[in-house]
């Protein structure tokens, strides 16, 4: 008497077979989960052999500190400079102009 393959639903002629010899599929459970395991193993040090891709990772920008006109993060850092100062001297020049308002309404 065969049996028939779960897998291709071919005719096994010889019922102790642990395989189908037309599709190789294991009629034993213990023997398919077996074979299952080697397969991830197989994947899994595969993909530890292959170099990991870094996606999407970000590089911290380092500023550079050195005198040359051309870089950029220098010409930004100048240019803040040079408003906070300009802020500075507008508010010292307000102020001045407010004391001198006052000291002539008061003794004026």
């Amino acid at each position: 008497m065969s049996k028939k393959c779960p897998h291709c639903k071919e005719d096994v002629e010889q019922e102790d077979r642990p395989f189908c010899p037309h599709c190789g599929y294991a009629f034993d459970m213990d023997v398919r989960l077996a074979m299952e395991m080697q397969k991830v193993l197989r994947e899994n040090s595969a993909q530890e052999q292959k170099p990991k891709k870094r996606v999407n990772q970000i590089q911290p920008v380092i500023p550079k500190w050195n005198d040359n006109e051309s870089d950029d993060y220098s010409r930004l850092h100048r240019k803040e400079s040079n408003v906070s100062t300009a802020l500075i001297v507008a508010i010292g020049i307000v102020c001045i102009v407010i004391i001198a308002a006052a000291y002539l309404l008061l003794h004026g």
